[in-house]
């Protein structure tokens, strides 16, 4: 990011100590990391803002071929109006500081586990209705604004991203977009339409750990509608483990009113019960 200029990253490194202490970003990286926070249904705001923008982006149980690991978001189910009505900017900021430390700690845990850097492979599903500019107007400066504020002070975090099923007013605005980029971050984004290339990501992530909508058989982020179609047309073989999913405090119903509801399961490793209870001793006395 600093174009190998010594003096670029110090003082993009002194900006980042600078805002990471403003924010209270270190506190939000000990909740991540010793279990306060280690989930993401306990970040601030979580059910607000999945119930407007169904998204995973630490983790959905899926797996890349190559072991690298899978986030998805629903940008074409993303109800911004309905996400400003509910989250202000300061609180959807703090979400996704919470998102970005979350992710950063599962990478360093499955890069020490590997021996190798690891990283995320992004994929932006633009299918549905709502995914058009009109119901994004000014609300798209949630987006805006993280982008800006936050990610400029993590280290990357992705290997690949990819936009899927765009339709074409969001093509265009993303073609100018992108001409701003650098070159090495366009290099990373591809576009694709699963009508022309319906095995696209399969040849990337198994069928059975990837979402549905994408073309696997994961019945995770789903409509009400696509849940029952998956259902139908697999019958037995869908999978997911729903009695122990029903046991799992991270369940979560998407109230979705276009399509009725929608069902996630998510998940994030912490650390053990023991380390966990020392962790939060640490962080107890730390706050007396």
């Amino acid at each position: 990011g600093a174009g190998g200029s010594v003096p670029a990253a110090a003082e993009a490194y002194s900006r980042s100590l600078a805002w990471r202490k403003r924010v209270g970003a270190d506190a939000v990286r000990m909740a991540v990391r010793t279990g306060r926070a280690s989930h993401p249904s306990k970040f601030p705001c979580a059910k607000a803002i999945q119930d407007a923008w169904p998204h995973s982006l630490v983790s959905v149980d899926c797996w890349c071929r190559d072991g690298q690991p899978f986030a998805v978001s629903r940008m074409g189910l993303v109800d911004l109006k309905r996400l400003a009505s509910t989250v202000s900017m300061e609180h959807f900021e703090l979400y996704m500081l919470y998102t970005m430390e979350a992710r950063l700690w599962r990478i360093e845990q499955l890069s020490g586990q590997a021996g190798k850097l690891v990283q995320y492979l992004d994929v932006h599903d633009f299918s549905e209705s709502k995914g058009t500019l009109s119901n994004y107007g000014k609300y798209v400066s949630y987006f805006r604004t993280v982008v800006a504020n936050v990610l400029p002070h993590f280290p990357e975090q992705v290997h690949r991203v990819q936009l899927v099923n765009m339709p074409g007013v969001v093509k265009g605005v993303w073609a100018f977009a992108r001409m701003s980029l650098p070159e090495r971050t366009r290099g990373k984004v591809d576009m694709v339409d699963l009508s022309k290339e319906s095995n696209f990501l399969t040849l990337e992530v198994e069928e059975k750990t990837l979402p549905y909508f994408l073309g696997g058989r994961l019945d995770v982020l789903l409509t009400a509608s696509e849940a029952h179609e998956l259902r139908m047309l697999f019958a037995e073989d869908i999978f997911v483990d729903y009695a122990s999913a029903q046991r799992e405090e991270a369940v979560h119903v998407f109230d979705v009113p276009a399509d009725g509801a929608m069902t996630s399961r998510l998940s994030f490793g912490s650390l053990t019960g023991e380390e966990e209870a020392a962790e939060e001793a640490a962080w107890a006395a730390a706050e007396g």
